[in-house]
Order: C-alpha cells, then sequence, then structure tokens
C-alpha cells in the first residue's frame, strides 16, 4: 500500500565563471525534467559570471554566491580568494538549508567547491561530472566527499575512486543536434555556393582566437562564408563584407550554424569538443595554451578525431592555410568527421541524470534510517525482494524494514510519511510481484507473530503465517480455520483480500482488528467496518495495514479437525500446482447482473449464487 509519492525531485546544479563549467548542467537539467516533469532545479553560480545568463534561457532558478579563485601559483589575490571562499560556504550553507535538495551536481569550477562540501556537512549527496582529460583542481578537491563521479572519458576514470566512477560521456544540449542547414541560409543570409567555415571561442569569447579568425577572414571571404561568434567581443572583431557575418552569441541560432557548417573552428574547451563529436563535424582545434584544453586537443589528435594547431606559433596565414587545405581534402574531412563521430557520447545527459536521480533516495534513505534508527530494531539496505517473494522475484529494495512488533510498524509508517517516502507493505508474499529492478522506496514487511488466547477468541499478529495460525489454534483445542490451510501468506494479508477456500472465508471468523491507518494512527475496526466482500475488503480501498487479528473460533474435535486439513491438503494437491510459485486463484469469478442474460443461458449449468465461473469463460476462450 504506497502512500503519497514523494514530491518532486530538487537537484541544484552547480557551475560557472565560465561557458564551459555552465553549459553541460543545461542538458542534465533536460535529462531531470524529461524523467522528473515537476523537477525543481536551482543553478547556483558566481555573482558576475556568464551562467546567470546561460540560467535564464534554460528557465532555471538562478542563485549567485561569493566564490574564491583556486589558484595553482603563489598570488597575493589568494589571500583575498580564501575569504571569499569562506563567505561562499556562508552562502552555499544558506542557500542549501533554504532550497533543501535531494542532490548536488557539479562539473567543477571553483564556485562548487564551498557547495559540495556544505552539502556533505548536511547530509546532501553529490555528483560531480569531469569533462576534460586531465582533471581539474576544483574535482579533485571534491572528489572525496562526492558521493558519485561521471567522466567523459575512459582513461580519466582512473584518476578517480573506481568504487563510485563512472564513464558517461560529455553532455551536450540536444537542441544542437535538431539544426536545419536549408534554415540557415535565410537566418545567416548565405550563398548556396560557398563553404561555410563556423569559428566561435567559447561563452566569453577567447581574445587571440577572435583575433586570428577576423584577420584570417580577410582572405577567407573571397572564398568561403564565415560566421564568427565572438563571444561578446563583436565591437572589438568586425570584417566588413557580405560573406563575413559576426555576433556576439547564437543561442537560438546556434543548431543551425552548425549544421551549416563544413568547418568548425573553436577552443579544445569539452562542451565545443563534445558538440562537435555528436554532429561529426570536422574541426580545427587550437587549444588555450598551458591549460587543461591542451589535454583534450592532444586526446582528440591521437584519435585522429580533429586538427589541432599551437596557438604560439599560429598566424593569420597559417590558419587560413589550414582551413583551405583541409576543406580541399574531402578524404581527410570525411576521416575526421567519422573518428570524431565515435567519440560522442549521445546519451550522456539521461546517463548522469539517472546517476543524480539515484542520490534522491540516498539522501532519503540516510534520513530515514537516522528515523528508524531508535524505533525499529531490523533495518537492511538493498534486500533483495525475492527472497520474500512466494513467486521468487524482485529486485533490491532501497530500504527493506522488517516490522515485529505493532510499535515498529507504527513507527515506520510515521516515518515514511513524515519523509515523504514511497512505501509498500509486504506481508507473506504471496501475492506480490516486484520489478527485477528493484522498488525506489521502503518495502515495510510486516513479522509480528504474537498468539494470545482468551477462552474461545484468539489474538494473532498479522504477520504470522497461516498454516502456523492454524497449527497454533488446534495445540490450543480451537477448530473453525481448517479452510485457511494451503492459502499462503501472512494473517494480515488473508484479511485484505478476505482469503477463502471450500466454502468458508476469513469474514466467518474475524472479530475485529487493529489497524495502523496511512496516517500512522492504531484503530480498532469491527468486522461491519471492514466491510467484507468476495476476496475484497475495505482495506484494499481506503488503506490502512493490519497490524493484529481478533478471531472467534470453538472449541471442538481437533482430530476431526486435522482430518478435514488432511482432506483439503490431498485435495490441493490434486487439483493445484503445488510444486511451483503460485498466488492460489488468479482469476476472479464473475458476478453477473440483470444485463448479462445471455451469459446466463450459456452457462446456466455452472452458473451458482450469481456467479459465473471464471474458468468458464476461459474453457469458452479456448
Amino acid at each position: 500500500m504506497p502512500a503519497s509519492p514523494r514530491p518532486p525531485l530538487r537537484v541544484v546544479l552547480v557551475g560557472g565563471s565560465t561557458g564551459g563549467a555552465t553549459v553541460p548542467l543545461l542538458p542534465i537539467a533536460g535529462a531531470l525534467r524529461k524523467g522528473n516533469p515537476n523537477a525543481d532545479l536551482l543553478l547556483i553560480g558566481t555573482q558576475q559570471g556568464p551562467e546567470q545568463q546561460f540560467a535564464r534561457q534554460a528557465g532555471l532558478a538562478y542563485r549567485g554566491i561569493r566564490a574564491g579563485k583556486l589558484r595553482r601559483y603563489f598570488s597575493i589575490l589568494n589571500l583575498l580568494d580564501a575569504v571569499q571562499l569562506v563567505l561562499g560556504a556562508i552562502d552555499a550553507w544558506r542557500l542549501l538549508r533554504q532550497f533543501r535538495p535531494d542532490a548536488i551536481i557539479s562539473v567543477g569550477s571553483y564556485v562548487s567547491v564551498p557547495v559540495v562540501y556544505v552539502g556533505r556537512l548536511l547530509g546532501i549527496p553529490s555528483l560531480i561530472h569531469q569533462q576534460d582529460v586531465q582533471p581539474g583542481l576544483a574535482n579533485r578537491l571534491c572528489a572525496p566527499v562526492a558521493t558519485a563521479v561521471t567522466v567523459a572519458f575512459p582513461e580519466t576514470a582512473s584518476r578517480f575512486p573506481a568504487g563510485k566512477t563512472t564513464v558517461a560521456g560529455n553532455p551536450i544540449r540536444t537542441e544542437l543536434l535538431a539544426g536545419n542547414g536549408r534554415r540557415a541560409f535565410g537566418r545567416f543570409g548565405l550563398h548556396k555556393t560557398l563553404p561555410v567555415v563556423l569559428a566561435f571561442g567559447g561563452g566569453t569569447g577567447a581574445l587571440r582566437l577572435n583575433q586570428l579568425v577576423a584577420e584570417a577572414g580577410l582572405n577567407l571571404v573571397k572564398r568561403f562564408q564565415v560566421l564568427h561568434v565572438t563571444g561578446g567581443r563583436q565591437d572589438q572583431f568586425r570584417v566588413t563584407h557580405p560573406n563575413y557575418h559576426s555576433f556576439n552569441f547564437l543561442v537560438d541560432g546556434m543548431a543551425d550554424a552548425y549544421a551549416v557548417a563544413d568547418i568548425v573552428v573553436c577552443r579544445a574547451g569539452l562542451s565545443s569538443l563534445s558538440e562537435i563529436a555528436a554532429l561529426g563535424k570536422p574541426a580545427i582545434v587550437i587549444p588555450i595554451p598551458d591549460s587543461h584544453q591542451q589535454a583534450n586537443a592532444a586526446y582528440f589528435a591521437r584519435q585522429d578525431a580533429a586538427v589541432v594547431l599551437d596557438e604560439r606559433t599560429l598566424d593569420r596565414a597559417r590558419l587560413e592555410q589550414a582551413i583551405r587545405e583541409l576543406y580541399d581534402d574531402a578524404d581527410a574531412r570525411s576521416r575526421l568527421s567519422r573518428n570524431v563521430r565515435a567519440l560522442a557520447r549521445p546519451d550522456a545527459a539521461e546517463v548522469i541524470a539517472r546517476q543524480v536521480e539515484q542520490l534522491g533516495p540516498i539522501h532519503h534513505n540516510r534520513k530515514l534510517l537516522r528515523v528508524l534508527a531508535s524505533a525499529v530494531a531490523e533495518v537492511r539496505l538493498g534486500e533483495p525482494i525475492a527472497k520474500h517473494s512466494h513467486f521468487k522475484l524482485g529486485g533490491p529494495a532501497d530500504v527493506f524494514v522488517v516490522c515485529r512488533a505493532v510499535n515498529e510498524l507504527t513507527a515506520a509508517i510515521r516515518a515514511v510519511r513524515r519523509l515523504r517516502i514511497p512505501w509498500v507493505v509486504l506481508g507473506g508474499g504471496a501475492n506480490s510481484v516486484f520489478p527485477d529492478a528493484g522498488y525506489r522506496g521502503a518495502v515495510i514487511q510486516v513479522r509480528n507473530a504474537e498468539f494470545s488466547r482468551t477462552g474461545n477468541v484468539v489474538k494473532v499478529g498479522a504477520g504470522m503465517n497461516t498454516g502456523q495460525f492454524a497449527s497454533r489454534c488446534l495445540e490450543a483445542g480451537l477448530v473453525g480455520m481448517e479452510f485457511i490451510v494451503g492459502i499462503y501468506g501472512s494473517v494480515g494479508g488473508a484479511v485484505r483480500g478476505n482469503a477463502g477456500s471450500f466454502g468458508r472465508e476469513m469474514r466467518d471468523i474475524v472479530r475485529s482488528c487493529t489497524v495502523v491507518t496511512d496516517r500512522g494512527r492504531l484503530e480498532s475496526w469491527t468486522a461491519e467496518q471492514l466491510r467484507f466482500g468476495y476476496r475484497d475488503s475495505r482495506l484494499k480501498h481506503t488503506g490502512g495495514v493490519v497490524a493484529e487479528v481478533e478471531c472467534q473460533l470453538a472449541a471442538g474435535d481437533v482430530a476431526a479437525s486435522r482430518r478435514r486439513i488432511a482432506e483439503y491438503t490431498a485435495y490441493k494437491q490434486a487439483h493445484q500446482p503445488l510444486a511451483v510459485p503460485s498466488a492460489g486463484c488468479l482469476f476472479k469469478n464473475v458476478s453477473l447482473t440483470p444485463d448479462d442474460q445471455r451469459l446466463r443461458q450459456r452457462f446456466a449449468a455452472v452458473i451458482k449464487d450469481n456467479r459465473l465461473p471464471a474458468w468458464a469463460l476461459i474453457s469458452a476462450a479456448g
């Protein structure tokens, strides 16, 4: 009986100071929203970087915090930034306490360090994603306290803890895959007879790259059309020619620009490289000297997936020559396109999003474990449900709670309700089937098996096995429960489904039940209040978990009762497949209405008490 579903997934995405440390978060946000349409997402970045603009364009809530830059060299600014780092941690503490996320995801940058560490102090799980081949300082600092790590390249995985690292690829904006070359001609005013070179330097532009593109463009425009995205530096780099088109940024139009481009010229940031890989674009890559981009570019060069040029020795003429040579060599362009596409992981955002989604239950389950620690003696993580199912089916439960007393059952139900964790109650497992993927939430197993007698009335824990219940009654000299032998499951489950056979049902012996309502309250329900029906009861429709059952039996001939049980058992062995897992009667007889005259005529010989046996319908259907 699951409670109300968990509230929308709440995730903090943290990154910033550059576009490269923000852009990968956007497709991850999209993938999270796809799987969780009501997900509550918050992007945390710096107070001055371009990430606020990215957040606005993606429809993400945004909050900026103070952040100190992490430098690997001595600088007097390190002292000032140490103060900023502390202030950023204070900002992060306030934001995380206010937003209360289920998980944090970071793609690096110095603003992520205080957020991930403060999250760890607050018990919030985090995932860090390493884009570049060479791990950045921020991710190296965060890795020890992160719950999970994803990396873009297999060779990077060995630099992080093996037990929590997954090779996922690098996410790209899915809208970039929807570009239209025909639309691009009209959008940018292009000629269909001239090839197109797309050049850009990242979210904030790149001064030297922009200079080289603008200088080379003076000659390139005689043979090529140039789309130059300057990253906000359009006024500085402008070539007046109808074949040269410059832009500060291309947000909506970037997909069309990629689609129409014959050659791409860009930096070696992983976001740019991942985009050209997904699109299979032949590219000339110019990494920032003495930076992590050189390792990225070297990796692509080893895979023969891009032409790599060294900015330190590069001039206008060399860049122009490289563009001409690459365009003139159709085989080279085809080879680069094929090889770079082989490096793409188009499902990277979905892979990372799934990992983040799994962190949410971890966060909730940690809370649940803390709440249950003093109330329930037996709590297991990742318990295979198949061990408790008569069908032997079901993967692991996030949390498996075994309740051997009524007070444990009430504590468990109150806890999952308060934390709004999905939950389900399991009795003997006779009528329960769980997926191989398991259950994302808490499985509460009722195992209380107390037994007491007052006269001819017995009180039994709902977790007692039905066969054991019959045996205990006979030992106490009480008869009347013979029909329950061979009905697998627990007493509580038998009450809930009004189990029965050989003409008798649970409603014939139940006086009352102690029920834990779906609000976690203990109530006593009489047999009338249980509203028993054919294999039905109020418990199936209005919630409530049976904790204890009072049954009215009779003192009688125990030997005769045992003989009846032996007869019933022999009949079932002859007519039912007891050697294989079964839930008993899987098909319900049909209660006929006055309008069912055709059925009454056709099956008149087998209709009894206004019910048409299911076997007759199955037989008639062949």
